[in-house]
């Protein structure tokens, strides 16, 4: 789930540092920030309906209580996977700080967040925690990107039929990156 992420960062990066048009890898970094919501909207959804089932059947009995953890924490590798690709970016804008700082804004809530909670809750508040740092880190990432780049953060995430063309040219023609 972050390996795909990894490889389209390995992208941004190089594209951002030298210069390449920022309102087309805007559009870019939007396309798949939607992409991989509906992705993880659908692993959301089948581990709801199966995930009790698969983890049994693939790891044992002994991971029978996975299910709900894995639900709570989707949405943190979620923030994650978008994280991946704005962190890219914002290192080859040359704006590592963004990412150092948002880096330490989430520590702090996830050492704050096990401490409070982990010892009495176990792993059901880890993967809260977890998925709240994450996405304090994406929150406060998406807010530099808006405040720098004026972005319309509900573009953000508001899935488009035409984002399906675009990967379609991207996979076929290998056009647009």
């Amino acid at each position: 789930l972050l390996i795909v992420p990894q490889i389209i960062a390995s992208v941004v990066f190089p594209r951002t540092a030298s210069g390449f048009d920022r309102q087309r890898l805007n559009h870019i970094i939007m396309v798949m920030a939607r992409l991989f919501s509906q992705l993880f909207l659908l692993l959301f959804i089948a581990v709801l309906l199966l995930g009790k089932i698969f983890f049994i059947k693939i790891f044992g009995e002994t991971f029978n209580g996975m299910q709900v953890p894995m639900l709570i924490i989707i949405p943190g590798i979620f923030s994650l996977s978008v994280l991946v690709l704005l962190s890219a970016y914002f290192s080859g804008k040359g704006k590592v700080k963004v990412n150092v700082q948002g880096a330490i804004l989430a520590l702090v809530v996830m050492i704050a967040g096990a401490w409070l909670f982990v010892p009495r809750y176990g792993i059901i508040a880890a993967a809260a925690v977890s998925t709240i740092s994450y996405t304090v880190n994406l929150c406060y990432a998406l807010f530099i990107f808006y405040k720098d780049y004026q972005v319309n953060l509900v573009e953000f995430f508001k899935w488009r039929k035409e984002d399906y063309y675009w990967i379609k040219n991207l996979l076929i023609k290998g056009k647009e990156l």
